[in-house]
């Protein structure tokens, strides 16, 4: 668990605008993280990941009462009956795997395409009309070049990388989401870097040959560092996709994958199932061409989504 809980927001008056996550603790992450400079009003933010004490609930419960707007990133059960204004900046880019409808007061929702606000629409129980195409603000820095560098020398220093690094992203199972088994009976050249989802504690790794490290790093960060991508059911995948490099898509549970796709999941290139497989495919040049899937799902990120979604927020 990263940090500690942000309680900054007690200074919080009426009319103001609260940033709230249960994604980290003790900072803004992601399309937070990209917004929260850009509002001009009064504003703080609580970042406290669960499980919550007395002491944290009765903290969040009266921060929302005082609060004008809030700003959300995840389902939070504490919005339950609240008639105040909720911007939902949703964590995941494109429309990917399904998650659950929620009845959750939802005013406006943001979605990286046009095409993608049926499903989000469905998703949070509203109207296509509320859902706004504004792009991804955690994708902007992908288009600056200074922050990139910025963060691909600190991967790199910290982790004393040369040559070519493989970012592995998988995401949890909902048969067990704090503990992950990755069966990697594979050679490659390069280093994998292993990006832990944040609610995964224990990662185990089967089989291993070649050079892998498992990283307390957030995946975005990684990301600028690698020059190929593997996941498997991850919406970091579209992310990557507007970088331009290679990708492929390990699923070696695919038939026992509980959730369900919005897409039709052959349709990703470079798909494996097995370990042989995913050594084969980072043995050759990984070529793929994704164009089409970026223009569909995060043809609005573009490097100023951070902007636009700060505006939707200050809106009256």
């Amino acid at each position: 668990m990263r940090g500690t809980p942000n309680w900054g927001c007690f200074a919080l008056g009426e009319n103001m605008i609260l940033f709230l996550s249960v994604r980290a603790n003790g900072e803004l992450i992601e399309n937070m993280k990209a917004v929260y400079p850009n509002i001009t009003g009064d504003k703080q933010f609580i970042a406290a990941m669960f499980p919550h004490d007395e002491v944290i609930r009765t903290k969040i419960t009266e921060a929302i009462r005082k609060a004008d707007t809030i700003v959300v990133d995840d389902y939070i059960g504490y919005l339950a009956g609240t008639n105040k204004r909720i911007i939902q900046l949703w964590h995941a880019s494109g429309a990917f795997k399904q998650f659950a409808s929620s009845k959750l007061p939802c005013t406006k929702a943001i979605v990286s395409s046009e095409y993608c606000r049926k499903y989000y629409a469905g998703a949070f129980n509203i109207s296509e009309k509320q859902v706004v195409a504004t792009g991804m603000p955690k994708t902007d820095w992908i288009f600056d070049d200074i922050e990139t560098a910025k963060r691909r020398k600190r991967i790199k220093d910290k982790y004393n990388l040369a040559g070519r690094i493989i970012l592995y992203a998988p995401t949890f199972r909902d048969t067990d989401r704090h503990s992950l088994n990755l069966p990697l009976d594979i050679e490659f050249d390069g280093t994998m870097l292993i990006s832990k989802h944040p609610i995964i504690s224990d990662i185990n790794i089967s089989g291993i040959k070649s050079n892998v490290m498992v990283c307390n790093e957030r995946t975005d960060e990684l990301m600028a560092a690698a020059d190929v991508m593997i996941t498997d059911y991850s919406s970091v995948a579209f992310d990557w996709m507007l970088t331009g490099k290679p990708i492929g898509f390990y699923a070696y549970d695919l038939k026992e994958y509980v959730r369900g796709f919005w897409l039709d999941y052959s349709s990703l290139p470079n798909v494996v199932t097995t370990s042989k497989g995913l050594e084969r495919l980072l043995n050759t040049d990984m070529e793929c061409d994704y164009s089409g899937l970026a223009d569909r799902y995060m043809n609005r990120c573009d490097g100023h989504a951070s902007e636009r979604v700060a505006e939707l927020i200050e809106e009256k």
